[in-house]
């Protein structure tokens, strides 16, 4: 499972959002777009794909669609389908992709694809924060940056708190799968690799990890080993050079890495060092 992760000391900035109700056959539209939104089911179930996955989001769930991220409708809807959408947009530069969660008081981190708690808590805050925009005749202010921060601050909240239940009963092989991953990431690992290692067919391996994880284990691989090429780019006294780092995670291939890297970061190596750098000199 992918986390949205980023710094909550400002508030994300609010676009729009609105309430869809459908009596029956809705497909979602194929698009690309430049910002978030966040889609809150209240009824039926919206089947929706982004970067080659399909989700089927139900009641009481919630998906979050990557900015530049091809998505479209794959079946058409069973029945009345209503939820929520909020479009946002946040500091690409302190934004970041991860496949682990830690919960922090000055963090957004927000899944992907998940759960909401069984309060209606979330619900409740995008009613208001729709009440508040429709008094304000749709005009944007800073109530509804701060409100819908509060929204994904609030889901973030309980998707920790689930995350880290699920962490607790994960079956030993999968938990042995991502030790190994840990601490193998920098070698020819693969999908393949893992599964002779454990002595399981590569197929039913994936199946059986991504049941427990949400992601297949592939994903976890290049999460690592991103998460290795950050260290490596982000040390002052380093002077290796791109492929250099590249090998040194794990990449055989320099170009695929970097292609890799921007999927999940949302820039180039060389725009994530350069970023950091200079986040660092601006906060001393």
């Amino acid at each position: 499972m992918q986390y949205l992760i980023s710094e909550a000391d400002e508030p994300l900035t609010y676009a729009s959002s609105g309430m869809l109700i459908h009596s029956d056959q809705f497909l979602h539209p194929r698009r690309c777009i430049d910002t978030y939104v966040l889609l809150l089911i209240q009824k039926g179930t919206l089947c929706i794909t982004m970067d080659d996955q399909e989700y089927e989001v139900g009641p009481n769930q919630f998906l979050l669609l990557l900015p530049g991220r091809l998505h479209f409708g794959t079946t058409p809807s069973k029945g009345m389908l209503s939820y929520y959408w909020m479009h946002f947009s946040m500091n690409r530069s302190r934004t970041q992709l991860c496949d682990s969660c830690t919960l922090t008081e000055t963090q957004y981190s927000l899944p992907v694809f998940g759960d909401l708690g069984k309060d209606l808590r979330a619900s409740l805050i995008f009613q208001s924060l729709l009440d508040m925009t429709r008094r304000s005749h749709y005009q944007i202010d800073w109530r509804c940056h701060y409100l819908s921060s509060y929204l994904l601050l609030e889901i973030s909240h309980e998707a920790a708190g689930q995350y880290n239940s699920f962490q607790l009963h994960l079956p030993e092989p999968v938990t042995r799968i991502h030790d190994f991953i840990q601490a193998n990431y920098s070698g020819p690992v693969s999908s393949r690799t893992i599964a002779e290692h454990f002595g399981y067919h590569p197929v039913y391996l994936e199946r059986y990890y991504r049941k427990y994880t949400g992601t297949s284990i592939t994903s976890s691989i290049h999460e690592a080993r991103i998460e290795a090429s950050k260290n490596l780019l982000l040390n002052a006294d380093s002077v290796l050079s791109l492929e250099e780092i590249a090998a040194a995670c794990g990449f055989s291939d320099v170009k695929y890495y970097m292609r890799i890297f921007k999927k999940r970061t949302g820039m180039t190596p060389t725009q994530y060092k350069r970023s950091l750098s200079q986040r660092k000199i601006n906060t001393q």
